[in-house]
């Protein structure tokens, strides 16, 4: 098996096993083409973890987590394993995998193919044909993919059409966050959380949401900000990271900012 970027890997996985639905997609059967055995126990302090050698791997997952999140946790080993022989810590947690997403290296990159492999672009795009962009579109394609909110609403803002970031939070401030493609690269997301952002009403406990429309300022890092409005939605998916999507309705933020910089 040839070994490229985590894109090209999970594609050319994908059409090697013939797997051409979300349904089709067994990734424990894709792990076992590449060499790995997985099984399923209860674990304490990690959600997954592999051992490997001459070979052959086996890689353990959480029974206790959800479904969505048991195959991308999977999905996250085996990465581990095609490219991080001898490499790798051994055993993920959720709160790692999900920080992860704004790092770089091995954990990033476990997570991309991950990614690319549970929801395939071609098969995401049709999906989200004339979706809203909010939590509600994020749980359908989490349903349909079987996979986790986070890996859900990561590749929903990052093959949208419209304009859109995903921003997760902690006590910290920002962890991280990606674009949508039409979001300009000169637009950041604040590095705190600001007064009036709504995600300050939520409880700390995983599953709770909240959304509605707030002034641009209190997500984005521009002046202009209160001069315009965007929606914001999010979710706790731990008790301390928060996923938010915002999306601009009104794109009159944006197009200014195209303007300013054209």
């Amino acid at each position: 098996m040839k070994v490229g970027s985590p894109a090209r890997l999970a594609e050319d996985l994908l059409a090697e096993l013939g797997m051409t639905t979300p349904e089709d997609i067994d990734v424990d059967a894709i792990a076992y083409w590449c060499g790995a055995l997985v099984t399923y126990a209860p674990l304490t302090g990690c959600d997954g973890r592999i051992l490997g050698g001459r070979g052959r791997a086996i890689i353990t997952v959480n029974e206790d987590a959800s479904q969505g999140r048991r195959r991308f946790t999977a999905a996250h080993e085996t990465a581990h394993w095609i490219y991080d022989k001898g490499k790798v810590e051994g055993a993920c947690t959720e709160e790692k995998i999900t920080r992860a997403w704004g790092a770089s290296g091995r954990e990033q990159r476990a997570n991309k193919f991950a990614a690319e492999l549970l929801l395939p672009r071609s098969m995401v795009a049709t999906h989200l044909s004339g979706a809203p962009l909010n939590l509600d579109t994020v749980r359908s394609v989490a349903s349909r993919f079987d996979v986790s909110l986070t890996a859900a609403a990561i590749r929903i803002v990052k093959l949208s059409s419209r304009p859109s970031m995903i921003i997760c939070m902690s006590s910290r401030g920002r962890e991280w966050f990606f674009r949508s493609p039409l979001v300009p690269e000169t637009l950041w997301p604040v590095k705190a959380l600001q007064p009036g952002a709504r995600l300050q009403t939520l409880t700390r406990r995983v599953g709770s949401f909240d959304g509605g429309f707030v002034a641009a300022d209190i997500w984005t890092d521009r002046d202009d900000g209160d001069e315009y409005e965007l929606h914001e939605d999010t979710v706790m998916v731990t008790d301390d990271l928060s996923l938010t999507i915002i999306s601009w309705p009104d794109e009159g933020q944006i197009v200014a900012l195209m303007d300013t910089e054209g």
